[in-house]
This record gives structure tokens, sequence and C-alpha cells, in this order.
């Protein structure tokens, strides 16, 4: 199975993992160029989604936020979503070419084909429709982006290059370590009323299986994770160790 090593994989725990009614994205059967023909037509963006059969959040997503009623209206009246499998040939030389690291990405593309938004996480519905109204309230109007950044509104006076910034380390808290998407499916179901914010889902292939590790938080430092350790177990008995 082909896959990209260790993908950090944010996985919203703010949504239900309860199962609604569920509606369907149109898909577009195309390629991303035939896709871009098809928005400048008919005067809409692109919803690119890329995806792996293996990627647990993308399954997530696929069903709570992008099954969610005014999610899927948005895209479908306003968008041409297509889906890109990175595991696919085609799929992987678009993940070569765009830089596709992280499980989910989402791409946006305006109505002249440029790319205007870049949503590199697990998002619940109403992250999404907000920037969904954002990009339809944008569209047309001309946004810079740097592969794996966000974009920004372009500056019309000369800017000097940024600065190279060193990334300081921070640590998690880590919970568990499963195989298997059902086994993470319902770990998470079972922490997600004990556990604020987000989780994190870091994907590895150790000796044939997929296995998923479970982390949470974002500490300074390594007393700080050690108390928000002591307080999980202490308020919901719930052991970790620091990652």
């Amino acid at each position: 199975m082909k896959q990209i090593a260790l993908l950090l994989l944010a996985f919203s725990l703010g949504a239900s993992m309860s199962k609604a009614e569920s509606y369907k994205l149109k898909y577009h059967t195309g390629n991303l160029a035939s896709a871009k023909k098809m928005a400048k037509t008919e005067n809409k963006m692109v919803f690119v989604k890329f995806y792996a059969d293996w990627c647990v959040p993308c399954k997530w997503m696929d069903e709570t936020t992008l099954s969610d009623r005014s999610v899927v209206q948005k895209i479908n009246d306003n968008f041409v979503p297509i889906k890109v499998n990175i595991d696919d040939f085609d799929g992987f030389a678009l993940r070569q070419e765009l830089g596709i690291s992280v499980l989910p990405t989402m791409i946006i593309y305006d109505s002249n084909g440029a790319m205007v938004k870049r949503m590199e996480e697990t998002l619940p519905a109403s992250k999404l429709n907000r920037a969904l109204d954002h990009l339809m309230r944008q569209n047309g109007k001309r946004i810079i982006h740097n592969v794996n950044q966000a974009p920004s509104q372009t500056i019309v006076q000369s800017r000097p290059r940024p600065t190279k910034t060193i990334k300081k380390k921070t640590f998690k808290l880590q919970l568990g370590v499963f195989k298997g998407f059902e086994n993470t499916m319902n770990y998470l179901n079972e922490i997600k009323d004990k556990v604020d914010g987000q989780a994190m889902v870091l994907h590895d292939y150790r000796d044939g299986h997929t296995m998923y590790k479970v982390l949470i938080g974002r500490y300074m430092s390594a007393e700080e994770a050690a108390r928000a350790r002591d307080d999980l177990r202490m308020l919901h008995g719930i052991d970790s160790v620091i990652y």
C-alpha cells in the first residue's frame, strides 16, 4: 500500500460523532483541468479534496462535514467539487506537484483557475461553512499563495522577504496506539466529551499494519505537559505519556 509516512492529521472533536442524515456532493468525474474549465464556464470555484483510503480523518469528514446539508448544498451550488486519491497514478503526480503531505487537504481555485485557499486540517461543518462563505465573497479577487501556507491578500507595496523562523519544539500527550480504522474511531468517540480542543492522529505503517497514535495538546515545555498529564488522569481517569 502506498502511503505518506507519519502524517500528522489534525482531528477535530468539536462536532458530534453521531451520523446525521447524509447528503451527497456531486463530484466532477473528470480531472482537475476539466474541473477548472467547467468552473470558468459556470463562474464557479473548484473544491478539490485530497484523500486516501487509509486516512481516518478523511473518512470522518466524509461521514460528517461533507455529508452536512448546508455544506453539501453550498459546494454543489457554488463549486465544482472533485476528489483526488493520492494513491492513484494521477493523484500521486498531483500530490507531488502541489506538495501534499497532510491529509485531509482541501484546495480551492477561483473561477479563473487561480489557487486561493489551502486547508490542511480536519474541519467540522461549522468551520468549513465559514471558510466557504468567505471564499464565495472573495471569488475573482487576486490572492497570493505559497505551498503549505494559508493564502493572504495581495499587497501592492513591495515587502522585504521574511526571514526564516525556527519552529519551537512542542510537547503532546499520547493517549494510545491503535490498529485499524474502527478501533481508532471508537476510542475518539469515547473520549470526545472528556478532551477539549483537538486530537491529532499520527499515522504509521509498521510490520505490515497501519497504526494510529492518538495525541492531544501543544505544550511549550515538558513541565507543562506533565501538569496536563496529571490533570487528565485526575479529572478523567485517562492515562497518557508525554510525546
